[in-house]
């Protein structure tokens, strides 16, 4: 853990003209942070440490100049002073709709990653082709015994007749030296039993490979900034920013169940879309991303969490909505802005902590009928008809 802070100020006074007063001029940097962090050295290396707590805040600016003239009947005076500032604020609040829908990502990302069996199968190739072709040659050899085809059978099996073989004959009529469908499958173990140790060996080969494995999953979700200036309706102004938060997910997959390789559902979700009245609610909540994300997000058993919220914003004064002229008193008054002396700013904070779980906040609830009482009461009649008619 480490704390590093400075303030680098090179601005300097300068007079208002015409006076009196004085601003600063010239650039200006901060920086307050706490915990570790990765040099670039570290991350080109793949030296990275665990993931680690870190916050802190960053700026940096240039205050400049504007200049503007007045002309009072006839007679102009020219004023200077301070550039105007940059500031920004979220174009909405971060609500905990915005907590689901990032929690969504991630359990979309999880849900779709390369650990289902079906892909596992595959990513194993060449092993279960073999398993494959070992079952599907096991089999046509049971059917050739079964029909007391021996030459068939050995054949399939690939395998010479022992002594003990040549001794039968294969006839189905009852007699002397003749030998069952049984009696044929245990003479023929010595070429069978190659292949049963084979596809023990593979499918041993498929269980050890097929462990708890690690991955590393992100997902972010922002909410933009309007960038503005210290005098919004006098000065325009470019720039951009956001209210981002992210989760890095380092998890351990969990062992798939049978249901789950047969691909059943999640019956929490089956259950509430067999709820009646369950849209109403739906009208309201998302509670279909709600359950999902909840669904996934609690069946991964073992992960590390590394949470991030990065608030920054950038931007740059580009000159003035002015001039303006009006009527002053008895006579005319005029005034206009000469000069904008590029004045910019750049903010970032960032926090960042490290957890085991999550936890699906409940969805925000939101009206979406407004606060008409007379539009209320005519969508929820519209609404009880629809009802009373689907009941018949």
């Amino acid at each position: 853990m480490s704390t590093k802070s400075y303030t680098w100020d090179n601005r300097i006074l300068k007079n208002k003209l015409p006076g009196p007063g004085t601003y600063r001029f010239g650039f200006y940097s901060d920086r307050n942070t706490s915990g570790g962090n990765w040099t670039l050295a570290e991350k080109l290396a793949g030296k990275q440490t665990a993931p680690h707590p870190y916050s802190g805040t960053k700026s940096f600016l240039f205050a400049g100049t504007m200049t503007w003239w007045q002309r009072d009947f006839g007679v102009t005076t020219l004023y200077e002073d301070a550039s105007p500032t940059i500031g920004a604020s979220n174009s909405r609040t971060w609500d905990s709709n915005d907590e689901i829908a990032l929690l969504a990502k991630l359990a979309d990302k999880y849900r779709v990653s390369n650990w289902n069996a079906g892909i596992f199968v595959g990513e194993l190739g060449k092993t279960v082709d073999s398993i494959a072709s070992r079952a599907k040659q096991l089999a046509k050899a049971a059917v050739a015994v079964k029909k007391l085809q021996v030459s068939k059978a050995l054949s399939i099996l690939k395998a010479k007749p022992s002594n003990d073989l040549l001794k039968f004959r294969t006839s189905t009529k009852l007699g002397k030296d003749t030998i069952s469908a049984t009696e044929l499958w245990l003479e023929l173990r010595y070429a069978w039993r190659p292949l049963v140790k084979d596809i023990f060996d593979l499918s041993d080969a498929i269980v050890k490979k097929d462990v708890p494995r690690m991955k590393t999953i992100h997902v972010d979700r922002k909410i933009p900034k309007n960038v503005f200036t210290s005098s919004p309706t006098v000065f325009s102004c470019k720039g951009s920013g956001c209210y981002l938060k992210s989760i890095v997910a380092i998890v351990e997959e969990k062992p798939f169940s049978y249901p789950q390789y047969l691909g059943l559902t999640n019956p929490e979700s089956v259950v509430w879309e067999l709820v009646p009245f369950s849209f109403v609610a739906d009208w309201f909540i998302p509670i279909g991303t709600y359950l999902e994300a909840r669904n996934v997000i609690s069946s991964i058993t073992k992960g590390t969490y590394v949470r991030t919220t990065f608030d920054w914003y950038k931007g740059t004064v580009t000159g003035t909505i002015l001039p303006l002229s009006y009527i002053y008193g008895s006579g005319a008054h005029t005034y206009g802005y000469s000069s904008v002396g590029n004045s910019f700013n750049s903010y970032i904070s960032i926090n960042r902590t490290v957890v085991t779980s999550l936890t699906v906040p409940l969805p925000s609830f939101k009206n979406p009928i407004g606060n008409n009482p007379a539009t209320r009461a005519l969508d929820a009649i519209t609404l009880f008809t629809q009802v009373i008619r689907s009941m018949k």
